[in-house]
């Protein structure tokens, strides 16, 4: 069974400018600095964007330890189509490298009176008997956090990139 993932996030400025953002390297810089460790790779493509970011997952409770380990990395992949100019589809996918760990869904990033508004659908799947329940709704939670995270990070980016 999956454990639904949706988050909402507004910025101040419009869905190109935000969209520019994403696979800019101070942004990406910021975006590692919440992690112990990261890296990050951006390919651009004539119809695709493609942003790879890997971290380490920190902070671990001790209840998942046991079954997860504690040196854990998440390798986040985002493919952009870049068919418009306001609108922005994007798939997204989540893993934790050697664990039955996913998060899959979609991005739509797209104009708003106020600025722009990144919508996220995904779901979140574990795959370890009598585990992946308990272990999901961790993950959610985690992800939740990190979404709010980058969101700061990136009023912040969009601050100094007047």
């Amino acid at each position: 069974m999956a454990t639904k993932l949706s988050a909402t996030v507004d910025f101040p400025a419009k869905a190109a400018t935000v969209f520019a953002m994403f696979s800019d390297s101070s942004y990406l810089k910021m975006k590692c600095a919440q992690s112990e460790q990261g890296t990050f790779e951006v390919s651009e493509l004539p119809s695709e964007s493609i942003i790879c970011v890997e971290r380490s997952l920190d902070e671990i409770p001790d209840t998942y330890q046991k079954f997860l380990g504690s040196d854990l990395m998440i390798k986040e992949e985002q493919r952009w189509k870049l068919d418009q100019a306001t609108v922005f589809h994007g798939e997204l996918k989540i893993s934790i490298e050697g664990k039955p760990i996913r998060l899959a869904g979609t991005l739509l990033l797209s104009d708003t009176e106020n600025g722009s508004r990144l919508n996220i659908d995904a779901e979140v799947v574990v795959s370890i008997p009598l585990f992946g329940g308990m272990a999901e709704n961790f993950i959610r939670e985690h992800f939740s956090a990190v979404i709010a995270d980058e969101q700061a990070i990136g009023l912040q980016w969009l601050s100094s990139h007047k």
